[in-house]
């Protein structure tokens, strides 16, 4: 081997080492210590491992999108009697009218719709962190927008 490969071999089995090290440490904690392109080479391998996950802040406004809207389910169901003339959502009224006036269509498709916009908002915070951000500020945005008409209207 040349000296070039066995530094390269002696890069990766020192990032290698520092991946299983590391566990769950987050990516400002590598800059402490780790220089330059090892760090950089560290925190791509974490990510593309899942090891550096969102933080908490991020994690907190995808919980409050889901809880809100899983409010507005539990709301929908406890209202189940009147619930075809009372909903707004125009789509909804249609889910539950072709349902014979049972909301249990309308509120499993809203849940189901929940569940893969927190996939879709927790995997563009893995790939495109810059993105993620605003979108679910948007998201979250909207959620409180229907969390204040639900509670004083």
């Amino acid at each position: 081997m040349t000296g070039n490969s066995t530094s390269t071999v002696e890069l990766h089995l020192k990032l290698n080492a520092a991946v299983n090290l590391a566990g769950r440490m987050t990516q400002e904690r590598f800059s402490v210590f780790i220089p330059g392109k090892a760090r950089r080479m560290i925190t791509s391998r974490l990510m593309k491992t899942g090891y550096c996950q969102s933080d908490w802040r991020y994690n907190a406004v995808v919980g409050f999108i889901a809880a809100v809207s899983v409010y507005d389910a539990a709301l929908v169901l406890l209202c189940a009697e009147v619930i075809a003339f009372t909903e707004q959502n125009p789509v909804g009224r249609y889910l539950i009218r072709i349902n014979g006036d049972d909301p249990t269509l309308f509120i499993l498709l809203k849940l189901i719709g929940t569940a893969l916009t927190v996939l879709v908002l927790l995997k563009l915070f893995q790939e495109f962190r810059h993105l993620a951000v605003p979108v679910a500020a948007g998201v979250a945005s909207v959620q409180m927008s229907l969390l204040l008409y639900l509670s004083f209207a």
